[in-house]
């Protein structure tokens, strides 16, 4: 992934921009829509922005009105149209009419998620914020003790249950190990017995597990799918499961049925119905593509895969290059790329000139964006460029890059799908 792929406005036509070191938002049309006046922003979530006036925390509408006033040390990304805020290192909740729907008294707490969020009494601080040790447990919107805090650990409900763990410890990031897991329904109550050494969030109301005996999915009842233990498991995605069985992988439905018989070296999850695979050793291995029947789609032949978007997918070709191909396999331009990005908004950011120490990250060069045909919509020319969203990308010029390849320094600014620059880059 790009080292900044994850940038993704909000759709309300609302981009950060800096002027002279303060920052606002402009609109689709390159003009300034709220002016700078903000020692930082955050992106739009759901027509809000978290934002920072003289140090302190607060929200914005899409008009720049205050939505929560700026009065809190932090304050998350809302959900379910309630925020985390933290106080004098506690933490409560606030709507998004700016008022405190539950006090701050709680070590650390979590995004609402189906009308529940976590919850830590007890513990303390770790290094980002987070809570060591203590119990966890759960709350509902109005700030009442839903479930009471009795677990050392816990996933948010993803869907009707969720993962709580007794028994772990917690590294300094906070990330839970040992212990044991189950699952609990939103009335606290045990539906899947905390026998096993790790359950993950539910991924289209599957939730993987790993126990003693190996591993298998819980549906949103608690029953287990398949009626016998494997050996690895991967999130479902588009309906299907990535399993591992004797030694090889395959996929099952949701009743645990074999949809493609285990076969594969290696696998990655099913995008636009198609997945990469690949039969030989993890040195010297070649990546195709299967549709949901098992039936081989492009033969094996590329050395680095990944998932189909917008009816094209990045690949690494023998030289070390990368390019786009089709769902016919075809490359749409020679693989000439340090790094290409996936498409998005139907437009493509690649790198040409740079070089990639590691997969991901990429150092020098320059950065422009090509079609789906191949063809240059923008020839490389900048330092960074991010992935299209909402008809606009954010481009860097003159800046220089960290040891992660991220731009620091230098000017920002935006272009649209015509090319065109829109915010003409500024620091």
């Amino acid at each position: 992934m790009h080292p900044l792929e994850a940038f993704r406005p909000d759709k309300v036509g609302l981009f950060p921009v800096v002027g002279r070191g303060r920052w606002g938002f402009c609109d689709r049309a390159g003009r300034l829509a709220i002016p700078h006046r903000f020692d930082w922003v955050d992106l739009f979530f759901g027509g809000r922005a978290v934002v920072c006036v003289d140090g302190r925390v607060g929200a914005i509408d899409a008009r720049g009105n205050f939505l929560v006033r700026p009065e809190h040390d932090a304050l998350e990304r809302f959900s379910e149209r309630r925020a985390v805020s933290r106080d004098r290192k506690l933490c409560g909740f606030v709507d998004d009419l700016g008022r405190t729907t539950v006090l701050p008294g709680f070590v650390d707490a979590r995004d609402f998620s189906n009308g529940m969020a976590c919850v830590n009494i007890g513990g303390r601080r770790g290094l980002i914020d987070n809570a060591l040790g203590g119990k966890w447990g759960f709350v509902d919107w109005t700030g009442k003790v839903a479930i009471p805090a009795r677990f050392d650990h816990a996933w948010d409900f993803s869907a009707k249950l969720a993962p709580v763990n007794s028994g772990c410890r917690h590294d300094e990031l906070g990330y839970p190990t040992g212990g044991r897991w189950g699952l609990i329904d939103k009335n606290g109550n045990v539906v899947v017995k905390q026998t096993h050494l790790f359950i993950a969030a539910a991924s289209e109301g599957m939730h993987e597990a790993r126990s003693d005996r190996g591993c298998v999915y819980f549906n949103q009842e608690g029953g287990s799918v398949p009626d016998f233990p494997l050996e690895a498991v991967s999130p479902f995605c588009e309906g299907v499961g990535a399993v591992k069985h004797t030694g090889r992988w395959g996929f099952i439905d949701e009743e645990g049925v074999w949809i493609v018989d285990p076969k594969y070296g290696c696998v990655l999850d099913f995008a636009e119905g198609r997945c990469a695979v690949s039969f030989g050793p993890r040195q010297g291995r070649r990546w195709g593509f299967i549709d949901r029947n098992g039936t081989m789609l492009i033969y094996p032949q590329f050395r680095l895969p990944s998932r189909f978007r917008e009816s094209r997918a990045v690949m690494r070709a023998e030289s070390g290059r990368w390019g786009h191909i089709t769902p016919d396999g075809e490359y749409i331009t020679e693989p000439v790329f340090a790094w290409a990005c996936a498409f998005s908004d139907g437009l493509a950011a690649v790198n040409l000139g740079g070089r990639q120490p590691d997969v991901g990250r990429v150092l020098g060069g320059k950065w422009g964006y090509i079609r789906p045909d191949g063809s240059w919509l923008v020839r490389p020319r900048f330092e960074w460029a991010g992935s299209f969203r909402d008809g606009h990308a954010e481009i860097w010029m003159g800046s220089a890059q960290d040891e992660l390849g991220i731009p620091r320094g230098g000017r920002r600014g935006y272009i649209d799908r015509n090319g065109r620059i829109v915010w003409k880059p500024s620091r």
